[in-house]
Protein backbone atom coordinates (compact mmCIF):
# COMPACT_ATOMS: atom_id res chain seq x y z
CA UNK A 1 0.00 0.00 0.00
CA UNK A 2 3.02 2.42 0.57
CA UNK A 3 4.46 1.29 -1.93
CA UNK A 4 1.67 2.18 -4.61
CA UNK A 5 1.07 5.37 -2.85
CA UNK A 6 4.91 6.50 -3.34
CA UNK A 7 4.93 5.00 -7.03
CA UNK A 8 1.24 7.09 -7.84
CA UNK A 9 2.61 10.23 -6.17
CA UNK A 10 5.71 10.65 -8.64
CA UNK A 11 4.94 13.01 -10.93
CA UNK A 12 5.63 10.88 -13.99
CA UNK A 13 5.44 7.38 -15.47
CA UNK A 14 7.30 4.41 -13.68
CA UNK A 15 6.99 1.69 -15.48
CA UNK A 16 8.54 -1.68 -16.50
CA UNK A 17 8.51 -3.27 -19.94
CA UNK A 18 9.74 -5.90 -21.99
CA UNK A 19 12.62 -5.55 -23.79
CA UNK A 20 10.15 -6.16 -27.32
CA UNK A 21 9.39 -3.94 -30.27
CA UNK A 22 6.45 -2.53 -28.75
CA UNK A 23 8.15 -2.03 -25.01
CA UNK A 24 5.47 -4.36 -23.66
CA UNK A 25 4.56 -2.63 -20.46
CA UNK A 26 4.20 -5.61 -17.81
CA UNK A 27 3.81 -2.39 -14.65
CA UNK A 28 2.87 1.71 -15.75
CA UNK A 29 1.95 3.83 -12.77
CA UNK A 30 -1.45 5.55 -13.17
CA UNK A 31 0.39 9.07 -13.88
CA UNK A 32 1.24 7.70 -18.07
CA UNK A 33 -2.74 9.05 -18.46
CA UNK A 34 -1.49 12.46 -17.80
CA UNK A 35 0.97 12.16 -20.85
CA UNK A 36 -0.49 9.88 -23.12
CA UNK A 37 -4.15 9.67 -22.48
CA UNK A 38 -4.30 6.58 -21.99
CA UNK A 39 -4.68 4.77 -18.78
CA UNK A 40 -2.43 2.00 -17.62
CA UNK A 41 -4.81 -0.52 -18.18
CA UNK A 42 -5.14 0.24 -21.46
CA UNK A 43 -1.33 -0.07 -22.07
CA UNK A 44 -0.45 -3.04 -19.78
CA UNK A 45 0.58 -6.03 -21.83
CA UNK A 46 -0.58 -3.67 -25.28
CA UNK A 47 -4.20 -4.41 -23.88
CA UNK A 48 -5.53 -1.76 -26.33
CA UNK A 49 -2.41 0.43 -27.54
CA UNK A 50 1.09 -0.52 -27.21
CA UNK A 51 3.86 2.12 -25.77
CA UNK A 52 6.15 2.00 -28.97
CA UNK A 53 3.21 3.08 -31.52
CA UNK A 54 3.11 6.09 -29.28
CA UNK A 55 6.50 6.82 -29.60
CA UNK A 56 6.97 9.95 -32.38
CA UNK A 57 8.10 7.57 -35.87
CA UNK A 58 11.01 10.30 -36.11
CA UNK A 59 11.97 9.05 -32.50
CA UNK A 60 11.66 5.73 -32.86
CA UNK A 61 15.40 5.45 -34.25
CA UNK A 62 16.62 6.99 -31.23
CA UNK A 63 15.12 5.13 -28.27
CA UNK A 64 15.99 1.62 -29.92
CA UNK A 65 19.61 2.23 -30.34
CA UNK A 66 19.43 4.21 -26.73
CA UNK A 67 18.50 1.36 -24.95
CA UNK A 68 20.05 -1.33 -26.80
CA UNK A 69 23.01 0.53 -25.82
CA UNK A 70 22.60 1.06 -22.35
CA UNK A 71 21.66 -2.50 -22.39
CA UNK A 72 24.98 -3.92 -23.91
CA UNK A 73 27.13 -1.56 -22.02
CA UNK A 74 25.00 -2.74 -18.69
CA UNK A 75 24.39 1.54 -18.26
CA UNK A 76 21.52 3.23 -17.59
CA UNK A 77 20.41 5.39 -20.03
CA UNK A 78 18.50 8.90 -20.89
CA UNK A 79 16.67 10.27 -23.37
CA UNK A 80 14.44 13.20 -24.88
CA UNK A 81 11.81 11.64 -27.22
CA UNK A 82 7.97 12.45 -28.08
CA UNK A 83 5.22 10.56 -27.55
CA UNK A 84 1.87 11.03 -29.02
CA UNK A 85 -1.11 12.27 -26.94
CA UNK A 86 -4.65 10.36 -27.30
CA UNK A 87 -5.87 13.45 -28.49
CA UNK A 88 -3.23 13.13 -31.76
CA UNK A 89 -0.74 15.99 -30.01
CA UNK A 90 2.86 15.44 -29.22
CA UNK A 91 4.54 15.89 -25.53
CA UNK A 92 8.51 15.58 -25.45
CA UNK A 93 9.14 13.41 -22.16
CA UNK A 94 12.67 12.53 -20.41
CA UNK A 95 13.12 9.00 -19.82
CA UNK A 96 15.87 7.19 -17.75
CA UNK A 97 15.92 3.40 -17.61
CA UNK A 98 17.87 0.48 -16.90
CA UNK A 99 17.80 -2.97 -17.80
CA UNK A 100 17.40 -5.79 -15.56
CA UNK A 101 18.93 -9.15 -16.03
CA UNK A 102 19.22 -12.63 -14.96
CA UNK A 103 22.20 -15.03 -13.24
CA UNK A 104 23.15 -15.63 -17.23
CA UNK A 105 22.96 -12.18 -18.35
CA UNK A 106 19.61 -12.53 -20.17
CA UNK A 107 17.58 -9.07 -19.96
CA UNK A 108 13.97 -9.78 -17.89
CA UNK A 109 12.72 -6.34 -18.37
CA UNK A 110 13.82 -2.79 -18.40
CA UNK A 111 13.03 -0.65 -15.18
CA UNK A 112 12.54 3.14 -15.78
CA UNK A 113 10.52 6.89 -15.00
CA UNK A 114 9.34 8.74 -17.60
CA UNK A 115 9.09 12.43 -17.05
CA UNK A 116 6.61 15.54 -19.11
CA UNK A 117 9.24 18.39 -20.14
CA UNK A 118 7.12 19.38 -22.82
CA UNK A 119 6.76 23.07 -21.12
CA UNK A 120 10.38 23.09 -20.88
CA UNK A 121 11.38 21.78 -24.93
CA UNK A 122 8.38 24.79 -25.65
CA UNK A 123 10.52 27.66 -23.87
CA UNK A 124 13.68 26.11 -25.39
CA UNK A 125 11.97 26.23 -28.64
CA UNK A 126 10.57 29.80 -28.23
CA UNK A 127 14.21 30.95 -27.50
CA UNK A 128 15.80 29.59 -30.06
CA UNK A 129 13.39 31.31 -32.43
CA UNK A 130 13.67 34.48 -30.67
CA UNK A 131 17.38 34.15 -31.08
CA UNK A 132 17.35 33.45 -34.90
CA UNK A 133 14.80 36.22 -35.56
CA UNK A 134 17.68 38.43 -33.39
CA UNK A 135 20.39 37.29 -35.69
CA UNK A 136 18.63 37.86 -38.79
CA UNK A 137 17.65 40.86 -37.70
CA UNK A 138 20.90 41.98 -36.67
CA UNK A 139 22.33 40.52 -39.94
CA UNK A 140 19.84 42.70 -42.36
CA UNK A 141 18.63 38.93 -44.03
CA UNK A 142 14.96 39.75 -42.73
CA UNK A 143 13.23 41.03 -40.36
CA UNK A 144 11.67 37.83 -39.64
Amino acid sequence: EQYQSLVNNIPGITYRCRFDKDWTMLFISTQVDNITGYTAEELLHNSKVSYGVLIHPHDQALVTATVEAGVENDTPWEMEYRVRHKDGTYRWVYEKGTSIKDASGQVQYLDGFILDITARKNIQNALAASEERYHRALSGTGAG
